[in-house]
């Protein structure tokens, strides 16, 4: 009745009292944790940083969460070309999400060969940044008969897909099996990633992933038709919020490996179209701003983003990007040289721009 009458007030939003009394109110209603999220994701409610992390606090006391556990996996996918962005994606996070990754267990996967390197680099970065990262090597998860698809459909110039962009299906169910995390979220290397990322892991949903719609265009519908997916229902698969502990899950994620070892199944996004399979009717739209796109040649107001994501070719660390918010992504970097080295974040950037 409190809340009822504050939202009669003519114009109560714009008023910073109103917004944090009506958030008390509705604050003091909540007997369990599972309608704080609600709250905490209010776009009217007060913003302020007390209230955040005094509702995220409350919100884990009234659950029982145990302060010692991991509840939350983060991890990324990589080879050769990309380990440069995957390590400078990892310093922005840390740098801007302190309080997350300190709860959080942080995974790099990669193909063996690699993993001796990369796990010689996270252990520079970790005791650095003064949180664990543990490399997993993908050739231990993945079964060795598996064969990917590298090449892309007509739509993308001729590249070809590294097989690194499989691996983030098999460590999602790698994670589901351990059974040590709630849930686990993967992001793509070629992202940076601002401050507010804890929010995602306040909301709830049922379906087992959460993942943000693409934009319709002519080489998604054309996706959609050739594997018959629910019309505007195709989703990215750079940022991937996954629900370990729901009990779909797991068949969700070996129908999308179904889909990948099946030679009459035409990829056309490859591993992007394998989890639109797989997870066909069983995902919520993630929002835009934990995969906020921005491209070459048009680069947005990145204010609005959480997870700035790079899409398209070239790459900020390309020195053919013609977009001035590479700056973003060389402010990490030289940020990461500064915790591992001159002479290895140069190493790195060569690679990166070799591949």
């Amino acid at each position: 009745a409190a809340a009822g009458e504050i939202e009669r007030i003519d114009d109560w939003e714009k008023n910073a009292s109103l917004r944090k009394l009506r958030t008390i109110v509705m604050e003091d209603m909540v007997h369990n944790g599972f309608m704080l999220d609600e709250i905490l994701l209010d776009p009217n409610a007060d913003n302020s940083e007390a209230l955040q992390h005094r509702l995220f606090f409350k919100m884990r006391v009234l659950r029982g969460d145990d302060v010692q556990a991991k509840d939350y996996a983060i991890y990324f996918c990589t080879n050769d070309s990309y380990l440069c962005a995957t390590l400078v994606s990892i310093v922005s996070l840390v740098e801007n999400n302190r309080e997350l990754t300190s709860d959080a267990a942080l995974y790099v996967a990669i193909d063996g060969r690699m993993a001796p390197r990369a796990r010689e680099l996270c252990a520079k970065l970790s005791e650095k940044l003064e949180v664990p990262i543990e490399v997993i090597d993908a050739d231990t998860i993945i079964p060795k008969e598996t064969k990917f698809e590298a090449g892309y459909g007509m739509f993308t110039g001729g590249h070809t897909l590294a097989d690194a962009a499989y691996y983030r299906i098999y460590v999602a169910d790698h994670l589901a099996s351990q059974r040590k995390h709630k849930r686990a979220l993967y992001i793509d290397s070629d992202t940076v990633i601002l401050g507010g990322l804890d929010k995602l892991f306040w909301i709830h949903s049922e379906a087992p992933l959460m993942a943000r719609l693409e934009v319709p265009r002519p080489e998604v519908d054309a996706a959609i038709r050739m594997h018959d997916l629910p019309p505007n229902g195709y989703f990215n698969s750079g940022v991937l919020y996954f629900d370990l502990g729901n009990r779909r899950l797991r068949d969700h994620l070996q129908k999308t490996i179904r889909a990948i070892a099946d030679p009459e199944c035409k990829l056309l996004f490859q591993d992007q179209c394998a989890l639109n399979i797989g997870f066909k009717g069983a995902f919520a739209p993630l929002r835009e701003s934990f995969n906020y796109v921005t491209k070459p040649d048009g680069d947005g107001d990145i204010e609005s983003g959480v997870v700035v994501h790079f899409l398209d070719r070239p790459k900020p660390w390309d020195p053919a990007y013609p977009g001035a918010i590479c700056r973003l992504w060389y402010n990490y970097w030289h940020k990461l040289a500064g915790y591992v080295g001159s002479e290895d974040a140069l190493q790195l950037y060569r690679a990166a721009n070799r591949g």
